[in-house]
């Protein structure tokens, strides 16, 4: 350390060097550096400025990159009924998770984000956001909520033609013709990407609620509701046949039947119009359908499950089948219908 007289000589010296006067005990940042240097307890920050010791300042480091998942479209096939694997197109995969910036450490740059998820995972509900979609922005994606990323999609035996038409506001319509197999359908996935189906776990719900109008000539509506217990590899599921031919697929699923009204209603597995434990009601010139889980079954032509496991969902699908419970069309399915406001409850 300088002795006192020559401390104070530099002092005198430097405030002679300065158009400003220099104080001993100048306030930090503010006084400026004189050749470097500074006076005693102070340190020339950056070669400009004065700062008490303890009180230099620090560069802050710079965040990590966000990471940035893509949003994905989903084109695999649905199983329809009867085993025969001809989708038209998967539903719409959900947008990547968002990555984290990275943390500030010591000054220096920060840890990059990582990137976000590019395939589904297994999710299930809440029941806190039961409704599924209610197509009123047009367009083939559900409502993205409670873990539900998906889109509807159309299938059949290609024996005909089937075009989705999203166009009607609430609506998704099904219009087809020709089907003389086992027929065609519309489904919608409930946690899908652009490589494969993943399971929803549903069993907070109790059940199915949806509109439906429209008209079938030559066959029946059913819904199913597809687990990945049931379903084949193609369509997301686990199911390996222990036949010759498919035998998996027999999804659980309720049947409905064309209404005196041109409507449709729905049948316990009897020739009659009596809804049993499924309720209905008539909107305007929509049936409003409302099906329990525990009222749907299998159809018996597959492998057996005896337990409907709802953990397992993968997708519903409304099928346009060529045969009623007593009666098989060969001549061809022809069918105009319309499904809204979809919801679990």
């Amino acid at each position: 350390m300088l002795a006192p007289t020559l401390r104070f000589a530099v002092l005198a010296l430097l405030a002679g060097a300065s158009a400003c006067s220099y104080s001993p005990h100048p306030k930090d940042g503010v006084q400026e550096c004189y050749q470097g240097r500074c006076a005693d307890g102070y340190v020339c920050a950056d070669g400009k400025y004065c700062y008490s010791a303890g009180h230099l300042p620090t560069p802050p480091g710079t965040g990590g990159a966000v990471g940035i998942g893509g949003a994905l479209r989903g084109t695999g096939g649905a199983v329809g009924v009867g085993g025969v694997t001809v989708g038209a197109g998967g539903g719409n995969g959900g947008a990547g998770m968002v990555g984290t910036g990275g943390a500030v450490v010591a000054g220096t740059g920060g840890v990059s984000g990582t990137g976000g998820a590019t395939t589904c995972q297994p999710t299930r509900a809440t029941g806190s956001n039961p409704l599924i979609d209610n197509m009123a922005d047009g367009d083939n994606a559900i409502i993205p909520q409670d873990g539900r990323a998906g889109g509807w999609y159309s299938y059949g035996d290609n024996t005909g033609t089937i075009t989705l038409v999203s166009s009607n506001p609430g609506q998704m319509c099904a219009v087809g013709s020709g089907f003389t197999s086992w027929g065609a359908g519309m489904g919608v996935s409930l946690n899908a990407d652009a490589t494969k189906s993943c399971t929803y776990d549903a069993s907070v719900y109790s059940g199915i609620r949806f509109t439906i109008q429209g008209s079938i000539t030559n066959g029946m509506v059913r819904l199913g509701v597809q687990t990945a217990d049931i379903s084949t590899p193609a369509s997301g599921g686990t199911c390996v046949s222990t036949s010759t031919t498919n035998n998996c697929d027999d999804v659980y699923g309720a049947d409905l039947l064309p209404g005196a009204s041109g409507g449709v209603d729905c049948s316990s597995k009897v020739m009659s119009w009596t809804c049993g434990p499924v309720s209905s009601s008539t909107t305007g010139n929509q049936l409003v359908v409302s099906i329990p889980f525990a009222y749907m079954s299998q159809q018996g032509w597959g492998r057996s499950f005896p337990k409907f496991d709802t953990t397992l969902t993968l997708a519903l699908q409304w099928q346009f089948k060529t045969c009623t419970e007593s009666t098989c069309y060969t001549a061809g399915t022809s069918f105009n219908i319309c499904v809204g406001n979809v919801t679990f409850y």
